[in-house]
């Protein structure tokens, strides 16, 4: 159930999409022989007619990512060459690392992308910033990220400017 639950997230956080998230669920229906109840609801009735069920009835429910968890996933999947996702992740970015750990760099990186954003008024250097600071940062996000996509590894993420993708995770060296 580990697996449904990291696709409900993806799909809940706007990484995946509907059809995504069921084409990877029929996918697992027909790689087993025994399907759970929650895959075949899902693929019969969707995500959110599952989730407005009650927990009795639909017990899988969407992991809940931290925000260095989410940062990682959405690194992963953004096209930072394209101005529209960069923007995009900007402002998520500045917006969802508010009272998260200063001591954490995906979050500091957040808030001079805030400050950048709101403080300054200038959009365009927050994403110049986030350009130049992010490849830094991939190793990490891989390394984050990696837990959950080793989980869904057939599952196409949903790119800002319309479209999907598998997103590859890459084991660290040594690992």
């Amino acid at each position: 159930m580990l697996a449904t639950r990291i696709a409900l997230g993806l799909w809940n956080t706007g990484l995946v999409s509907q059809d995504a998230l069921i084409a990877w669920v029929d996918g697992r229906i027909r790689a087993s022989d025994t399907p759970s109840s929650d895959l075949l609801d899902l693929s019969w009735y969707g995500p959110v007619v599952c989730l407005k069920r009650p927990e009795f009835e639909f017990p899988a429910r969407p992991i809940r990512f931290t925000f260095v968890e989410e940062f990682s996933l959405r690194a992963l999947a953004l096209d930072i060459s394209d101005d529209l996702d960069a923007a995009q992740f900007v402002a998520w970015a500045s917006h969802c690392c508010m009272g998260e750990d200063l001591a954490q760099p995906e979050v500091s990186l957040g808030y001079q992308l805030d400050h950048l954003c709101c403080d300054c008024d200038d959009k365009p250097s927050a994403v110049r910033l986030l350009r130049v600071e992010l490849p830094r940062l991939m190793p990490q996000c891989h390394a984050h990220a990696s837990v959950f996509l080793a989980e869904v590894p057939d599952l196409a993420f949903q790119r800002s400017s319309g479209g999907s993708q598998p997103v590859r995770h890459h084991a660290r060296k040594g690992a």
